[in-house]
């Protein structure tokens, strides 16, 4: 059930988050915004405000052009922006603050320096899907591919294909997916493997309705979905529950993911899956426990040149507004974790972390759906992008680039932000602007 929009405050954007993150949302955040952790024994790390320069690349008008911008954005190989909405266009969906079934754009850099809005397909809410919140991610032929919330055969979600022809884009049903067994609901974009495989994550569904990780496999005429691995089986949610944040792939193969809540407690796992003879293994690499963050919901991990991986949890940690957290190889194929910075504030360091990006020096980059300045959220702030620097001498630094407005600029950033070869940070904004969402440029 959709919460009541007075209980975050009226311009709450609850319309950015996936129907199985609303309700995750309305579980937990309440409750752990009420919750401190100052009593833990901490290290304080220095933090400091600063701006990066910003500039809004587009401002969505609503309807057939677009309303809320959601998942982080995809370059091609001319250095064009991609992305999806998460409602607009002219399907016939209407739901809580939006119309409209959602829509795959494409922004083009013009040669005077602007950037032109594209529609490449609108979805109607039938058997071709609706509501996507996912990433997108190219093949080596030009075609994208995605994830949709809702619609399908059993109207809880699918994986598509659009590809590229002389009159446009086209697009193709890949899977829809059935629920129980199947996987529901996939709230993240995939990934590729060297053979052509997609990997993906389901929010709901699996074999015991914990959510689950699938495969979706290219044949000669069609292409072929495996469940890899449900979660909570008989009931033993130990290796976690609800599969929000897409997958990331190490050297070797192995697929690493988070859960948004199970473990050792309510605070969500990390997982790495591992393939066997045909088979995948699962192994929980870690349990949040709270003092080192709790709930990383959407944010997917990403690995550095070392073989380290890094990701971000919502909430806990020493002050109880989320961590970034990083897991180093250890002896005999173990993991150890060390929890980089903690945020210190909703207000200045910002909450509802949707994910990172990192530069070859080791500079984290991130954006936060809520806190800095503006009046969002019942004066929760409006988000921010931020970047923490490698440590120095034990500490790692904080710096806030761009904290949002809820105005010209947009607010509340969905999806972690993306670099270009200069370094400047590429991004949706879920509102503002118009009051439909933005597309926003940082320069550290």
């Amino acid at each position: 059930m959709i919460p009541s929009p007075k209980v975050f405050g009226s311009d709450f954007p609850l319309s950015r988050f996936a129907p199985a993150r609303i309700g995750a949302f309305h579980r937990t955040a309440r409750g752990y915004l009420l919750t401190t952790f100052a009593a833990l024994a901490i290290l304080l790390t220095p933090y400091c405000l600063a701006a990066g320069n910003t500039k809004v690349l587009y401002t969505f008008k609503g309807g057939n052009d677009g309303i809320y911008p959601s998942g982080a954005l995809v370059f091609d190989s001319s250095g064009d922006l991609f992305g999806t909405t998460y409602y607009g266009g002219t399907g016939t969906c209407s739901s809580f603050s939006g119309n409209g079934c959602g829509m795959v754009f494409e922004l083009k850099r013009e040669s005077d320096g602007k950037w032109q809005h594209a529609v490449l397909y609108n979805f109607k809410g039938g058997s071709d899907g609706a509501q996507p919140t996912g990433g997108l991610v190219f093949d080596s032929s030009g075609n994208l591919y995605g994830t949709t919330t809702q619609g399908g055969g059993s109207n809880i979600g699918t994986v598509f294909e659009l590809s590229p022809h002389s009159g446009g884009w086209s697009e193709k049903v890949l899977h829809s997916f059935g629920g129980s067994g199947d996987g529901a609901e996939p709230a993240a974009g995939m990934i590729f493997d060297s053979s052509g495989n997609l990997y993906g994550t389901a929010s709901g569904g699996g074999a015991f309705d914990g959510g689950a990780v699938f495969e979706i496999s290219p044949g000669k005429n069609s292409w072929t979905e495996k469940i890899l691995y449900s979660f909570c089986p008989g009931d033993d949610c130990s290796s976690g529950l609800s599969v929000l944040a897409g997958l990331a792939r190490d050297s070797h193969g192995d697929l690493f993911g988070v859960t948004e809540f199970g473990g050792n407690g309510p605070y969500g796992t990390v997982f790495e899956l591992k393939p066997d003879k045909g088979a995948w293994d699962e192994v929980t690499v870690h349990s949040f426990d709270g003092s080192d963050g709790g709930n990383p919901d959407s944010a997917t991990l990403i690995f550095d040149s070392s073989g380290n991986f890094y990701g971000t949890t919502n909430f806990g940690g020493a002050f109880g507004y989320g961590t970034v957290f990083r897991f180093a190889p250890g002896p005999k194929g173990t993991w150890v974790e060390k929890v980089v910075y903690n945020f210190r504030t909703g207000g200045d360091g910002g909450s509802f972390n949707e994910g990172l990006a990192i530069d070859s020096a080791g500079h984290l980059y991130g954006a936060n759906g809520m806190g800095g300045i503006g009046s969002c959220n019942d004066n929760a702030g409006c988000g921010l992008i931020y970047e923490v620097t490698p440590e120095k001498q034990g500490h790692s630094q904080f710096k806030a680039l761009h904290q949002f407005t809820g105005d010209s600029d947009g607010g509340q950033p969905s999806g972690a932000p993306i670099r270009d070869g200069s370094g400047n940070l590429y991004g949706p904004a879920a509102i503002g602007g118009n009051g439909f969402g933005t597309i926003y440029e940082v320069t550290p």
